[in-house]
């Protein structure tokens, strides 16, 4: 699945993220639960303190604290042994 296939909306709720510039970019939504979401942090959102904004069709706003801080990409993996 790449990011362009997933949401950026789910159950009528849009997230958008608000970096510590003031641009906002919406997020892409990988999972969504009443209690946990897991989004794609949008390519270009500046490092720092920032905001999470759910906001709903019928315009009610939620908000949430995120700290940006830059990554590099990398590749994990666990290697499980057992002995029988």
């Amino acid at each position: 699945i790449t990011v362009a296939e997933t949401p950026s909306t789910i159950a009528d709720t849009l997230l958008t993220v608000i970096d510590s510039t003031g641009a906002g970019r919406a997020s892409v939504i990988l999972y969504a639960s009443p209690a946990q979401w897991n989004i794609v942090v949008p390519e270009g959102t500046a490092s720092g303190p920032a905001t999470l904004v759910a906001e709903r069709d019928d315009g009610s706003l939620a908000y949430g604290r995120l700290l940006i801080q830059p990554v590099a990409p990398a590749i994990f993996t666990c290697l499980l042994y057992t002995s029988d």
